[in-house]
């Protein structure tokens, strides 16, 4: 029993003894890598890689002018974008303010309407070549965030003027939206009711087309005339429509004749007359229809031969008093110096030379006393062929009919 208790306390000291040393082996391992690495900047457990994206600078070194032209050029939907940047350049002004002006000076964003308010004090500079921009400096997070809302719910955040530019993009043209938007613009509205006073009513797209095919200033000036007088009789349309027609509007010569026909053809003088022709789309039905009109009606030779042209026929040429046969005077005169002094002169009567018969034309333009049977004895054509050849039912001719005549026998 005593030999138990014995390596009992024996095993109890061995145990205290080797606690002991493995304290003191801690303290000194601790003691050695103290004095080992005191002096060594401490080592990241993470290795630091370089930024694949470099930082944006906090301002744009370059100047104004160069950040203008720059945006200047650059598409609307680029520019729109810019207006989220915050980047300063020089002067304090930020890219986003030099966007907005941008947009309000050359593309006419309509930041009044934009704001809901009255528009800040603006400021002028330059961005070479004559040009000069308006610049609204100052502007509150608030009202960037307005014009940013403004700009994310309008299609077309534009004024009248920039709706205008836009419409006579070929690329935006026919974008029904832009249309649709400046059909509520104030100049629009003014054409548009001149028209619905009329006995024919007219389309707004055709009315969309006929402004976008004049300038700016046509339609504002109209605009301000129509403001103070409120004109909407038949010669105020007629005017509006002659305007376009001299700009080399295509659409003003089409609606003229839709609108305005019977002044179209009896009231236009012959240059009008041969510049709407020129205006019509060739060889539509329009316009041979306009042509056959025209060569029924009293004008000189060269809208006749012009309007002759378009109707794709020939009108035989009238005959004017200078253009009867006159003595050769060559003749005459060889004749004179065959004779001897003595004898007295005089002038020969010319030979009776035979005419070549001018050659049958294509149709003949029915005139006053003219019958289907006098075309037939003129143009020795039967009266059965005259009917089959133009389809007639009658022999029932209109002033200023075209009658087709099958070509010459030879």
């Amino acid at each position: 029993m005593k030999k138990e208790d014995q390596l009992l306390q024996n095993l109890r000291q061995l145990r205290l003894f080797l606690l002991l040393s493995g304290c003191l082996n801690i303290l000194l391992l601790a003691g050695a890598f103290y004095w080992l690495f005191k002096d060594r900047p401490p080592v990241p457990y993470v290795q630091l890689k370089p930024a694949e994206v470099a930082q944006t600078p906090l301002a744009d070194e370059r100047s104004n002018s160069e950040v203008l032209n720059a945006l200047k050029a650059m598409p609307l939907e680029q520019l729109l974008a810019k207006l989220n940047d915050p980047q300063l350049v020089e002067n304090g002004y930020a890219q986003r303010d030099l966007a907005l002006a941008v947009l309000v000076s050359f593309h006419h964003f309509d930041l009044q309407r934009a704001l809901g308010g009255p528009l800040p004090k603006p400021r002028l500079s330059s961005v070479g070549n004559g040009l000069v921009v308006t610049i609204y400096p100052g502007l509150t997070e608030e009202q960037y965030r307005a014009i940013q809302q403004f700009v994310n719910t309008e299609r077309w955040p534009f004024s009248a003027q920039g709706l205008f530019s836009l419409a006579q993009n070929p690329l935006r043209h026919h974008d029904l939206t832009l249309q649709e938007t400046f059909y509520h613009t104030p100049e629009f509205l003014t054409v548009e009711m001149l028209f619905k006073r009329g006995d024919v009513p007219v389309e707004k797209n055709e009315l969309f087309e006929l402004v976008s095919e004049g300038d700016w200033n046509m339609l504002t000036e109209f605009a301000a005339k129509q403001q103070a007088s409120q004109d909407l009789s038949a010669p105020m349309r007629q005017k509006f429509l002659l305007d376009y027609l001299h700009k080399g509007s295509r659409t003003a010569a089409l609606l003229l004749l839709k609108t305005e026909h019977e002044f179209a053809v009896k009231k236009l003088d012959d240059q009008t007359v041969a510049e709407l022709l020129r205006l019509l789309p060739e060889k539509s039905d329009v316009a041979e229809q306009y042509a056959k009109e025209i060569l029924a009606s009293p004008r000189g030779d060269a809208v006749v031969q012009l309007s002759s042209k378009v109707a794709g026929v020939e009108v035989e040429p009238k005959k004017k008093p200078e253009d009867v046969l006159k003595p050769p005077a060559a003749q005459s005169k060889v004749f004179e110096k065959s004779l001897p002094k003595q004898i007295v002169k005089f002038s020969p009567q010319p030979k009776t030379q035979t005419a070549k018969p001018a050659a049958r034309p294509q149709a003949h333009l029915v005139q006053e006393g003219d019958s289907l049977w006098k075309i037939s004895k003129r143009y020795n054509v039967s009266l059965e062929e005259l009917r089959r050849l133009n389809k007639l039912n009658s022999d029932v001719l209109k002033l200023g009919m075209l009658i087709k005549l099958p070509p010459e026998k030879k």
